[in-house]
């Protein structure tokens, strides 16, 4: 039994509902997030006021994180009786002036807010409308007018906008939208810089060898197997919310199931490296811990080709039935970073 430290970061924008000395338990909600980092738009600055790349700096007045609504002017250029603007193309955050390319560059966000969504989708659909507007009236007497097909066109645009928001409004949110749950039981040590939450308990530890996928909680779930090799038909329906521990390894459907049924993490002796290929989006040896890209998070105990030890599964499973998390960080240069399973003594 040791003193924990979790470190909880919301991943987003939003705000911090908790406060240092606070107890906390897992599915307590420590911070809303309002929206999600989204796709990063450029707008070529030195292209359109002519300029070159260095130079674009001295006219952009934005500072980073600063809101930019869809035309709003980013670059005033009025120089040798020359006006040039250049207008941001969608809403979001301003992010940076690259001084190489004579980029500005816009981050988009992702909304989680079911009535932002909305309100976002309309305005959307109004500048759309409106710079339709504007380029028919430009075109009026330069392009042909098609008569009939402008009509149809117009319409069905309409109509699809129409059912884009009746198909929203339809659509039931769910309703942990935007929470971010403490997923340890303790209290809150610390709030350090960029909203990282410090949660310490009394508690147990166990490290791993390699892990892949961020942190997940859950209950700590034991299958047993006729084999090293756990088979699909082994794997139970209805899964969600656990913590899968076996003592050796899972097959890829096996693996593919406990996905599928809902399960938020694997501890296990080893995966074979072809499982990892044909289960990871990426190269498993070149993406470990969070740069893998999966919802279920992945820890293993021994290198390739090993089982648990007895020792170390009699020990998981005095604690079967208990809530922990599950931590795929994994760092092997330096710095070095294990995957851990955090189990709290009070969960």
């Amino acid at each position: 039994m040791q003193t924990i430290n979790v470190r909880r970061k919301p991943r987003g924008k939003g705000e911090i509902l908790v406060k240092e000395g606070q107890k906390v338990s897992f599915f307590d909600t420590i911070a809303t997030i309002d929206y999600l980092p989204g796709r990063l738009v450029r707008c070529d600055v030195s292209f359109e006021l002519g300029c070159e790349p260095r130079n674009v700096n001295q006219y952009v007045s934005l500072k980073s994180g600063e809101w930019v609504e869809q035309g709003t002017v980013l670059v005033t250029y009025d120089r040798f009786f020359t006006k040039r603007v250049v207008v941001s193309p969608i809403s979001g955050f301003y992010v940076f002036t690259s001084k190489v390319l004579g980029y500005i560059f816009i981050r988009e966000p992702i909304l989680l807010d079911p009535d932002k969504q909305k309100s976002s989708m309309k305005k959307a659909f109004e500048q759309s409308e409106h710079n339709q507007n504007m380029t028919k009236q430009e075109d009026k007497d330069t392009v042909p007018n098609f008569g009939i097909g402008n009509i149809i066109y117009d319409n069905y645009l309409k109509h699809t906008q129409n059912t884009a928001l009746e198909n929203f409004e339809k659509a039931k949110p769910k309703n942990e939208a935007g929470q971010f749950k403490a997923g340890f039981s303790g209290v809150v040590r610390t709030i350090e810089q960029q909203n990282e939450i410090v949660i310490t308990s009394k508690g147990y530890r166990f490290q791993g060898v390699m892990g892949f996928g961020q942190q997940n909680f859950g209950k700590l779930t034991f299958l047993e197997s006729y084999s090293e090799e756990l088979q699909e038909l082994e794997v139970p329906e209805n899964l969600i919310e656990t913590i899968i521990v076996i003592r050796g390894r899972p097959s890829l459907r096996a693996l593919q199931k406990i996905e599928r049924q809902g399960g938020v993490g694997l501890v296990c002796g080893s995966i074979p490296l072809s499982v990892l290929q044909d289960f990871c989006p990426k190269e498993p040896l070149l993406h470990l811990g969070h740069q893998m890209p999966i919802s279920m998070t992945l820890v293993t105990m021994q290198k390739f080709g090993e089982t648990m030890s007895q020792e170390q599964y009699a020990e998981l499973k005095t604690l079967e039935g208990t809530w922990c998390l599950i931590d795929g960080n994994t760092q092997l240069r330096a710095g070095c970073k294990r995957p851990e399973i955090l189990v709290p003594i009070h969960t």
